[in-house]
C-alpha cells in the first residue's frame, strides 16, 4: 500500500501542483478572465479562462496560448488590468527648433482632447499633459500623455 501510494503521489505530482497553483491564482486575484498580461516569454494577451489545470491566454491575432497553472503562477507576467484597467499612452513626438513651443503646445493638447473624445476606448475623464524633454540633432522632442481603457 505504501509503495502503491507512493507511485499514485508521483504520477499525480504535476496535476496537484496544477490545481493548487490555480486555487492560488484564482484566490490571490492577480490574475482573472478578461485582464490583459504580458507574459516573460514576451508573449501577451487577454485572458480567457482559468481551469483546475491550465490558463487560456488569446493573443491579439486570435492565436491561443494554454498555460499550465504551476508554470504561470511561479512566472513573472504584467498584468496591465491591476490596479485599474486604464493605461497610461505615450507618444513621443519631435518639432523644428524654429517652432514656437507655446503654440506646439496648445495645438497638440488640443489634438489630443480631440483624439481622447473622437476614439473609442481613450479615457475622457484624464486631461492629457506634454513634457519637453530632449534637443535631438534636428528636433526637440516632447511627449504627450493620455490614458485609455
Amino acid at each position: 500500500m505504501g509503495i502503491g501510494g507512493l507511485a499514485v503521489a508521483l504520477a499525480f505530482q504535476d496535476t496537484l501542483a496544477n490545481i493548487f497553483s490555480g486555487l492560488y491564482l484564482l484566490i490571490s486575484k492577480q490574475v482573472k478572465t478578461g485582464d490583459y498580461v504580458k507574459l516573460e516569454t514576451g508573449q501577451e494577451g487577454y485572458v480567457t479562462d482559468i481551469t483546475w489545470r491550465n490558463t487560456t491566454i488569446k493573443e491579439l491575432p486570435n492565436s491561443t496560448i494554454i498555460v499550465p497553472n504551476s508554470k504561470l503562477s511561479s512566472a513573472i507576467f504584467t498584468n496591465y488590468c491591476l490596479p485599474a484597467k486604464e493605461l497610461s499612452i505615450q507618444v513621443h513626438l519631435g518639432v523644428s527648433y524654429d517652432s514656437d513651443l507655446d503654440r506646439v503646445e496648445q495645438v497638440t493638447l488640443a489634438v489630443a482632447k480631440e483624439v481622447m473624445h473622437d476614439v473609442l476606448g481613450v479615457s475622457n475623464t484624464f486631461e492629457p499633459f506634454i513634457r519637453f524633454h530632449t534637443f535631438g540633432d534636428f528636433s526637440i522632442d516632447f511627449t504627450v500623455f493620455f490614458t485609455c481603457r
